[in-house]
């Protein structure tokens, strides 16, 4: 499984999980920082998920 954050051009800003995961519930969180660990600035934000059989996309609003 993978989930990652994407800004509004679609380029990657932090890759929360990257790993194969048992069939089960899982929670993550995004503390509105990038892969560096610099904080980023309000707006559009996108997340992806990705698995072998399935693929999602959806947008959220990152307010500070």
């Amino acid at each position: 499984m993978r989930l990652v954050v994407l800004n509004s051009l679609g380029q990657e800003v932090r890759v929360l999980v990257d790993a194969v995961l048992p069939s089960g519930r899982y929670q993550s969180v995004w503390k509105g920082r990038d892969d560096a660990g610099r904080a980023l600035g309000s707006g559009l934000y996108f997340y992806q998920l990705q698995s072998e059989a399935f693929k999602a996309m959806q947008r959220m609003l990152l307010l500070k």
